[in-house]
């Protein structure tokens, strides 16, 4: 594993609209945001850490860089990897992490598993079989084929990923529960504080 640290951008430009109006960034989970769980804990494996967020969101209340899409904004995910890219190139960077916003549980050795010597392939973490596409590391050197796939009208993370060199690595959960799991619905952040009690009492 390299020791050198990648920036991260934190991907939060969804519409969450399974959240009844609210963005899940903004939910509170015990006594932080879910998205500030989110910062929490990649702050501390990454070199630098962008949001990848429209301005006037109310995401500066978190005093981190905004990286908004640029020309694929709203084509999903993929864009703010594209975006991803395109930030850590300017930066010198051959490698990028992407997270989602809702994914407070991200293992703390996360960064570090998935940070390896070569950057030829794509990375990504999995528990139990389930793959987290977006939760993974990126070799900026893809970002004229990721700009090509977008503009051909193909979206699919999972389709671009996998037409791509690929390794996925499995990562051990925590009482149970996918390390992970995102929260999707007013439900789900039910089940996040749940889960958020199990990990204090540990």
């Amino acid at each position: 594993m390299s020791d050198t640290k990648l920036p991260c951008l934190i991907l939060c430009g969804g519409a969450s609209r399974r959240f009844e109006g609210e963005h899940k960034a903004f939910a509170p989970l015990g006594e932080k945001t879910v998205l500030q769980h989110v910062i929490d804990r990649v702050e501390q494996q990454c070199r630098e850490i962008c949001l990848n967020a429209p301005e006037h969101d109310g995401f500066e209340l978190f005093e981190l860089p905004l990286c908004p899409d640029g020309p694929d904004a709203g084509k999903g995910p993929l864009a703010g990897v594209l975006t991803a890219m395109n930030w850590a190139d300017k930066a010198g960077a051959a490698q990028v992490l992407t997270c989602s916003n809702d994914t407070p549980f991200i293992p703390l050795d996360w960064a570090q598993i998935l940070n390896k010597d070569s950057n030829d392939k794509i990375r990504v973490p999995a528990f139990e079989g389930n793959s987290h596409f977006v939760c993974a590391l990126w070799p900026v050197q893809l970002k004229t084929k990721l700009a090509n796939y977008l503009a051909s009208g193909d979206r699919s993370v999972q389709g671009f990923v996998q037409s791509q060199a690929v390794e996925f690595i499995e990562f051990s959960g925590v009482n149970d529960f996918d390390p992970f799991f995102n929260v999707n619905t007013p439900d789900d952040l039910r089940t996040a504080a749940e889960i958020l009690q199990s990990v204090n009492r540990r």
